[in-house]
């Protein structure tokens, strides 16, 4: 649901002294292009090598707009411009996630280059990320660990820690950005979506999402069905967002997890789990089990406990080039030694978490009470036993300020036959269930690409996804019905 968490620490300075007064404009300016910002670490740890022809400009957009003439916010926008310019904005996972330079990444890639004989590849950092207004919880450095953000329980089901941490986390917000809060949330994020599409002084809005960015272009398509030009979702939560694609991740993750178990199984010879498919997942009980008890204290001082390995699992499996991660971490669990260089347990950069509670929690209303989550835990915990229960604890959504707390953004059916999804089988993070009830909430607007494979995002290197989307993006041809790839 998110981008890479491994992050070093850099924490910036804002408040809501960065939130001006200022009369909106009865027309939105157009945008006036130029050099791009320096990214922010504090927003995304994701290092890319920028395209010289990445452009960027600023947009001023109302911080409510139920109040439109009141405080304002930047957003910034980049783009690299293609041949006819029609723009597609491509929306990253999250939230939390920087997207400002998300053509860059795509300029490299096969299917980037076609799209540019069309498009202007359209990026840009959400507001509360990075270069647009940010949002700062200012939590401390043990409040952003990996292992207490994602909310795993205690081994034996216990949410106390988990109940702790989410008061906590919930106050510390109030505190340092409760101004602020109210207004991150993605029906907002999809107005400042169409503040973009009158800047750029386009028609229709072209979009590609993947993950939370799927969520994010469902929305923009519901409310503005009339300026969407074409939809594409990539690994999609269900139509109750991020908060409902949570709730299925154990599902997802016992679907991801033999793919993983039968590479794992092939490279035995270095790894020593098992030389089947079963014998890994058993090793995996047994090692997480055994460092529950005891923990593997390295020369270092670093501590291997059996939660740090469940952490890893969901955000490994996403990528099979990323499965060496978990299998050193069992090895190293299981005594052995292996070199292992992965930084996944230094601090989550303040403005990505403070984003991500934000807009979690202000997306749609959670149960407030503790022994709500206590008991689906441990339901939870011996359906999925994988996740051990985290995908259903208790978040700091419980305890968040009122104010901050909308309803969701339904998803329907109305508008032009405009949406493509694409969804991995496999995949630990979006479970295929969720696109399926995604796709059932868009209707007759969409169609559904499944692809057998694992992983989350699909692989555009694989032909048959890659047609499909070109077929979509620049023949304007959708599937009659729902298809398959291998």
């Amino acid at each position: 649901m998110k981008p890479n968490r491994t992050a070093t620490l850099a924490l910036a300075a804002v408040s809501l002294g960065a939130l001006t007064v200022a009369p909106a404009a009865a027309a939105t300016p157009p945008l006036s292009w130029g050099t791009c910002p320096a990214p922010t670490p504090d927003a995304s740890s994701n290092t890319v090598q920028r395209d010289p022809r990445q452009q960027c400009a600023t947009l001023t957009v109302p911080l409510d707009y139920a109040h439109p003439h009141g405080k304002t916010i930047t957003l910034t926008i980049s783009r690299i411009p293609g041949t006819k310019h029609q723009p597609l904005a491509i929306g990253p996972g999250g939230p939390g996630g920087s997207g400002l330079d998300q053509p860059s990444v795509w300029s490299t890639t096969a299917v980037g280059k076609q799209l540019l004989s069309q498009y202007d590849l359209i990026g840009f950092d959400d507001r509360g990320i990075g270069n647009s207004t940010p949002v700062l919880c200012g939590l401390s450095d043990a409040d952003r660990a990996a292992t207490l953000a994602d909310p795993y329980p205690a081994p034996d089901g216990d949410i106390s820690a988990n109940v702790t941490y989410a008061r906590r986390v919930a106050a510390t917000c109030a505190k340092n950005a409760g101004a602020y809060l109210p207004y991150l949330n993605t029906k907002n994020v999809a107005q400042d979506m169409d503040r973009i599409r009158q800047a750029l002084g386009a028609r229709e809005l072209n979009y590609y999402g993947t993950s939370y960015g799927t969520y994010r272009g469902a929305v923009y398509a519901s409310m503005f069905p009339r300026n969407t030009g074409k939809i594409v979702l990539d690994s999609s939560t269900p139509p109750g967002g991020v908060t409902a694609a949570i709730r299925l991740k154990g599902e997802a993750v016992e679907t991801a997890f033999p793919p993983f178990a039968e590479w794992a199984a092939d490279h035995d010879s270095t790894f020593h789990l098992g030389t089947t498919p079963d014998a890994i997942e058993a090793a995996y009980f047994r090692i997480t089990a055994a460092l529950d008890t005891h923990p593997r204290t390295f020369d270092s001082g670093r501590v291997l406990t059996g939660n740090d390995v469940r952490v890893a699992l969901p955000p490994f499996l996403e990528k099979p080039a990323t499965y060496p991660v978990i299998a050193t971490l069992m090895a190293l669990g299981d005594g052995q030694d292996l070199p292992f260089g992965t930084t996944f347990t230094q601090p989550i950069p303040d403005n990505f978490a403070s984003d991500q509670y934000a807009v979690l929690c202000g997306d749609a209303p959670v149960s407030r009470d503790p022994a709500t989550y206590a008991a689906a835990v441990q339901q939870d915990r011996q359906v999925h036993p994988l996740t051990n229960g985290m995908p259903v604890d208790i978040w700091p959504c419980a305890f968040w300020p009122r104010d901050a707390v909308h309803q969701p953004q339904p998803i329907t059916a109305n508008g032009p036959r405009n949406v493509l999804m694409l969804q991995n089988h496999a995949d630990p993070s979006t479970a295929s269930s969720g696109a399926l009830e995604m796709r059932q909430a868009l209707g007759r607007r969409a169609e559904l690409t499944t692809i057998d494979d694992a992983g989350h995002g699909v692989d555009l290197t694989n032909v048959c996804t890659a047609g499909r989307l070109t077929d979509f993006l620049l023949e304007d041809h959708l599937p009659g019905r729902d298809t398959t790839c291998p």
